[in-house]
């Protein structure tokens, strides 16, 4: 929202951003709680720059960074991927164990109503198994994507070192959001405020 109040040269210096789901909804969804667009700009562009200059000078840092965003992604993925191997050697076996119940049937060694138990059993537990095998397979691919996505961020935000200014292309490039919490008065007497920048 524009603070037109204010005289001053830059228009970023007139302007500030208040909580949408408050403006919309008032207290029953949010707080009322705003900031400066010109503290924002230089959170966002010091935060550009901290990341850059890291990605660029120090390597450690960064392989810190890929493994501490990736680590439990990837023991998350283990123990999913050792899931989806059950998963699937139990859909083989119940495969097998279908063609021998029907031929058990066609040959007559089981009755229809044994058949039909037996079966019916069989196939409530294939849905149940295919149905939570599409989920661990959903979560493995968006854990994979995840990983490539810090690589490519990483290499990407290598190109923004030294950066002065954000216009639209940066900030697309980089950011997916960014959550501004509310003003919290320390003991201090300082005041803090979380910008959370994905």
């Amino acid at each position: 929202m524009s603070a037109n109040r204010r005289k001053r040269p830059d228009i970023i210096d007139c302007v500030q951003y208040t909580c949408n789901n408050y403006g919309r909804y008032g207290n029953v969804m949010c707080t009322a709680h705003a900031i400066e667009a010109r503290d924002l700009f230089n959170a966002v562009l010091a935060d550009i720059n901290r990341f850059a200059d890291m990605a660029v000078n120090d390597e450690r840092a960064v392989r810190a960074i890929e493994k501490r965003l990736t680590e439990t992604d990837q023991s998350k993925a283990k123990a999913m991927e050792k899931e989806q191997k059950k998963l699937n050697k139990r859909l083989a076996e119940l495969d097998r164990l279908f063609s021998s119940l029907y031929e058990d049937k066609v040959m007559e060694r089981i009755t229809e109503r044994n058949f039909e138990m037996m079966s019916g059993k069989y196939q409530k537990e294939q849905l149940e198994i295919e149905a939570r095998l599409k989920e661990v397979t959903e979560t493995l691919n968006e854990s994979y994507e995840k990983s490539q996505g810090i690589r490519d961020f990483l290499s990407l935000i290598r190109n923004y070192q030294g950066l002065k200014e954000l216009d639209a292309t940066v900030v697309n490039a980089l950011i997916d959001k960014i959550l501004v919490s509310e003003r919290e008065k320390l003991a201090d007497g300082t005041v803090r405020q979380e910008i959370k920048i994905y």
